[in-house]
C-alpha cells in the first residue's frame, strides 16, 4: 500500500515554473550595481573590532595572535592566488575581478598587520611600556583614570 502512494506522489508533481527578468527588474538591477560600484561604504570587519579592543590583551599575547593571523593570511592568499590562476585559464577576467579585489584587500591587510607586528615587536609602538605596565599592575595611567 505504501509503495503505491509513493508512485502516485512521484507522478503528481506541479508544472515547472519558469521565471524571466522583466524590463523593470533589469533597470532595478542596473541601478543597484551602479550604486554598489560608485558609492563607497564603510564596512565593519571583525578584525577592526578586535583592534579597537586590543589593549585588553597583554602585548605579548597580542603579538602572538598577530603572528597567527599573518600565517593564516599568507596561507589564504597563496590558496586564493592558485585558485585565481586556475580560473584565469578558462574564464574572462571580467568574471574574476571580485576575486582579484579580495586578494588586493587581503594583501593590504597582511602588509598593515606585519607593520603593526614589527612596531610591537621592536618596541617602537607608542605607549607600549604603559600598556605592558597596565597588564602587570592593573593600574591605569593617571591621565586615563577618569
Amino acid at each position: 500500500m505504501r509503495d503505491s502512494w509513493l508512485v502516485c506522489a512521484a507522478g503528481a508533481r506541479p508544472e515547472r515554473t519558469v521565471y524571466r527578468i522583466t524590463e523593470a527588474g533589469r533597470e532595478e538591477m542596473t541601478d543597484w550595481v551602479r550604486e554598489l560600484i560608485a558609492a563607497p561604504e564603510r564596512e565593519r570587519p571583525k578584525f577592526k573590532a578586535g583592534l579597537s579592543l586590543l589593549a585588553v590583551l597583554p602585548p605579548a599575547e597580542a603579538i602572538a595572535l598577530l603572528c597567527e593571523r599573518i600565517a593564516r593570511l599568507e596561507s589564504q592568499i597563496a590558496a586564493d592566488e592558485q585558485e585565481q590562476a586556475a580560473y584565469s585559464a578558462t574564464l574572462p577576467e571580467i568574471f574574476l575581478i571580485e576575486g582579484d579585489y579580495d586578494l588586493a584587500v587581503r594583501k593590504a591587510e597582511l602588509s598593515w598587520t606585519k607593520k603593526l607586528l614589527r612596531r610591537l615587536s621592536d618596541g617602537s609602538f607608542p605607549d607600549l611600556a604603559r600598556w605592558q605596565l597596565f597588564h602587570e599592575t592593573g593600574q591605569l595611567p593617571p591621565e586615563l583614570e577618569e
